[in-house]
């Protein structure tokens, strides 16, 4: 499966602020109007009754209140991948191929230099994927049924700034965009650090598997907070993600694909990024 460090590309991703109940309108990012009534930034009320519910059937209860616990209604941060790309192993000489799928929006509040303390009051993150592998494998076993042995998954890394610079947030992303979309490879930490950024937490996190010889799109769901973890078969843990999480830092999700003929179809990827 994928190595301990790894890292991203950038393609196109929306991003929007919202507030869950009780909450004042998300500020604004920029001098725009004011949402219309049909707007995708506009506030929007959360059903943290049936959210709870579901979550209170796979989770005891202490882990459910945690993740609720104020969560659903504080601002969120919300981005999406929404195009469709296919990431083959075939394409790179090593045959261990990576895509960066999204890249979020600075988690709020500026970041102090060389403050390790400036964590951000972040609660929760749901990842949502749609995807599916190439749709066969050689080994045996009854297609689309597993998710071991799948070399065909997703990653979640965190970019850190390091240092303030003019438009090092838009020059990162169009790095990343030119050096991935070239060499399928992430770059290095030096590389990184020409913009000013480097990987938090120093590891990529395991995120989701596709489903093993599958050839049609599978919906995952992700839920990851400080205390645990709600997902599919064949998801990770997110052991210690959101606890590293500082303020500035962007999360980013990464397609993979490794060994000979291995494919992540990827069709879109969402991330909701809940904090105080």
């Amino acid at each position: 499966m994928g190595s301990k460090h790894s890292k991203p590309s950038g393609p196109d991703n929306s991003a929007e602020v919202e507030s869950g109940e009780n909450t004042a309108e998300a500020k604004p990012t920029s001098s725009k109007p004011a949402p219309g009534p049909d707007d995708p930034t506009k506030v929007k009320p959360v059903n943290s009754k049936v959210l709870r519910g579901m979550l209170a059937a796979h989770l005891p209860l202490e882990l459910v209140d945690e993740i609720l616990g104020d969560v659903m209604y504080g601002p969120k941060i919300c981005v999406s991948g929404d195009k469709p790309f296919r990431l083959s192993a075939n394409d790179i000489s090593n045959t261990n191929a990576s895509k960066c799928c999204l890249i979020a929006p600075p988690l709020p509040g500026p970041s102090r230099l060389g403050e390790e303390g400036s964590s951000t009051k972040t609660r929760m993150i749901r990842f949502r994927i749609s995807s599916h592998d190439q749709g066969w494998a050689s080994e045996l076993g009854e297609p689309g049924t597993t998710y071991q042995g799948a070399y065909s998954w997703f990653e979640a890394i965190i970019l850190r700034p390091i240092f303030p610079r003019d438009g090092s947030r838009e020059q990162l992303g169009s790095f990343l965009i030119e050096r991935v979309e070239r060499e399928l490879a992430l770059p290095s930490v030096d590389d990184l650090q020409q913009f000013g950024f480097t990987y938090g937490g120093g590891m990529t996190w395991m995120l989701q598997r596709n489903a093993k010889a599958k050839s049609t799109l599978t919906n995952h769901e992700i839920i990851w907070t400080k205390g645990g973890a709600f997902g599919n078969p064949g998801s990770g843990g997110g052991a210690g993600f959101v606890a590293a999480l500082q303020k500035g830092d962007r999360v980013a999700v990464i397609a993979r694909a490794m060994f000979p003929d291995w494919e992540n179809h990827v069709e879109s990827v969402q991330v909701d990024i809940y904090h105080d």
